[in-house]
């Protein structure tokens, strides 16, 4: 069936059945838009939108029809159970059951049977990730105003600010990864190191490192895939820095101290596991240029261990490549103001004194612009000097 957001009526099945049982609700959610309880006040805008609108409407008349006494109940309760099921579709389907039984007390041959109707999974995990994909899309967008815009860029702190962010959010380094150690020793490392192995090693003394009496770790994230290949984990060791700091001889000095005292220490390399030390800053340096071998930015690599220099301009670009598919097939956009609101938010204890006035922002939930034609900035703004963290 040909819909506007699919002209060629070319959905699969599961989706055209969707479409069918959707329209069979009709009249129930046109009787509930004119007592004003129905939860969404404007048309679906995406593919996804469409879906979860679709879905609420199969779900809440299955209900209505079913739950004793719903089209009895007084508007204003009637309108919090349509608002309260339309959250449980958005933001976790797989909580639809607990919402049925336990919240609304659905009969259980009713809960069966409407299992049963929404029993193609494939719908839960296509919301759940689309919700997951918009926020991520978001987060990069207003991750990108803070490195990149001149004000935000020039109040941003290193280790108190950019630092705790991007600690929340590992998957900005590949979806495999769990943050293992957050601003520690090297010693830190060593101890998750032995944790990743299951194994007994015995830690009688602080690593050393190479070049000074203690060095502290940003972020250390961790990988196991033993099921794919025999040698399956990987570490990951990351040096940030904030913006406006090119990479230039000393943080590379830095990140390779770091790579080297792993390589000294006969406790790290016990058994083969993968090493990766990336810095990561505004910009190459033309003395990180004339080092990188290739476009990722590696400058080191033997045995089991690899150096990469790398720009907060490459980490947002490869992520918004792995996140393309979705951009792509669901119409997923994202706009300036709605992203700068959702980091505000979200990231409240760690932006104070980033916003010097706060500018209204339209709610990250509104009508947004193209993701394509979005008004973030660009990576190619001047930089500036470097930043000092306090």
């Amino acid at each position: 069936m040909a819909t506007r957001h699919d002209p060629a009526g070319t959905r699969p099945q599961a989706f055209q059945d969707l479409d069918q049982a959707a329209a069979r609700a009709r009249a129930v959610v046109e009787e509930w838009k004119s007592e004003q309880v129905y939860p969404f006040p404007d048309e679906p805008g995406t593919s996804i939108e469409q879906i979860e609108r679709q879905v609420f409407d199969i779900v809440a008349v299955h209900i209505a029809r079913h739950l004793p006494g719903f089209d009895a109940i007084q508007r204003r309760s009637k309108a919090f159970q349509l608002r309260m099921l339309r959250q449980a579709i958005e933001t976790s389907p797989a909580s639809l059951q607990l919402i049925l039984d336990e919240v609304l007390r659905l009969p259980k041959p009713q809960r069966d049977e409407l299992a049963h109707l929404l029993r193609d999974t494939s719908l839960s995990s296509i919301i759940g990730a689309s919700r997951v994909v918009s926020e991520r899309l978001r987060f990069i967008a207003g991750l990108e105003v803070l490195l990149f815009d001149p004000e935000p860029k020039r109040r941003l702190k290193e280790r108190t600010q950019l630092h705790r962010i991007v600690a929340e959010n590992c998957w900005l380094f590949g979806e495999e990864y769990s943050l293992s150690v957050d601003d520690q020793s090297l010693t830190a490392v060593l101890a998750e190191h032995r944790k990743w192995l299951g194994r007994d090693l015995v830690i009688d003394a602080p690593v050393k490192h190479v070049s000074r009496t203690r060095g502290i770790v940003d972020l250390m994230l961790s990988k196991a895939t033993r099921s794919h290949r025999a040698n399956g984990l990987s570490h990951l060791i990351v040096e940030l820095k904030a913006p406006r700091v090119k990479i230039g001889s000393e943080e590379i000095t830095q990140i390779q101290a770091y790579a080297f005292s792993v390589m000294r220490d006969p406790r790290f390399s016990m058994v083969k596991v993968n090493w990766n030390f990336w810095v990561i800053g505004d910009e190459l340096a033309p003395y990180a240029e004339a080092l990188a071998q290739d476009d990722t930015g590696l400058i080191y690599a033997k045995a089991n261990v690899t150096i990469q220099v790398k720009t907060w301009a490459q980490i947002l670009d490869e992520n918004r490549s792995r996140l393309q598919f979705f951009l792509d097939k669901f119409d997923l956009q994202v706009d300036r103001a709605a992203s700068l609101a959702y980091l505000r938010d979200r990231y409240a204890d760690y932006l104070e004194g980033v916003f010097e006035v706060r500018e209204p922002l339209a709610p990250w939930g509104g009508a947004p612009a193209s993701c394509g034609q979005s008004d973030a900035p660009s990576h190619n703004l001047a930089r500036g000097a470097r930043h000092v963290d306090t």
